[in-house]
């Protein structure tokens, strides 16, 4: 079976869908957040490292599902998020997550970090996780990682730290 066969099955087969979002400074490090529940239909492990995931709606495409994550993990409401974000540089892929989990895998270039780390702060409760900071990809990949990130990492990495 060809590497896009099972891919292709294992989207068949999964029953969760979502985002991974990579949110990406100037300086290349990665937003980092800690899970503060468990959830293990997901793999969500309280205390482990991550990235921004938000699992996906009825009905709800995979911008859509990342604006609400923006909006829910990060508390970032009605905020002008080209203000914050280069929408332009669009790396985007799908990808297994875990066992039944398939994920849109996204990064987002943040033009102004200090602006969402204001904002962020601001916001209030950041919905299940605790916003960390910037990480190189070394420090990233040294965390106890979720284990869906850490298998995107696995695929990706490359790619998300260019």
């Amino acid at each position: 079976m060809t590497e896009n066969m099972s891919l292709t099955q294992e989207r068949v087969n999964s029953n969760i869908f979502g985002v991974a979002l990579f949110i990406v400074d100037p300086q290349n490090r990665v937003l980092t957040f800690r899970e503060k529940e468990t959830k293990p239909s997901t793999g969500k492990v309280a205390g482990d490292y991550s990235v921004l995931c938000e699992t996906r709606k009825a009905g709800e495409g995979w911008l859509a599902n990342i604006r609400r994550g923006l909006t829910e993990e990060l508390g970032l409401r009605e905020v002008p998020l080209k203000d914050i974000f280069d929408f332009s540089d669009r790396r985007i892929w799908e990808s297994g997550f875990i066992s039944k989990v398939w994920s849109t895998v996204a990064v987002l270039r943040c033009n102004n970090p200090s602006k969402l780390e204001e904002l962020i702060g601001s916001g209030g409760d950041t919905n299940g996780v605790e916003v960390i900071g910037w990480k190189t990809r070394e420090e990233f990949e040294s965390l106890p990682l979720r284990m869906g990130v850490r298998n995107l990492m696995n695929k990706f990495g490359d790619n998300i730290f260019q």
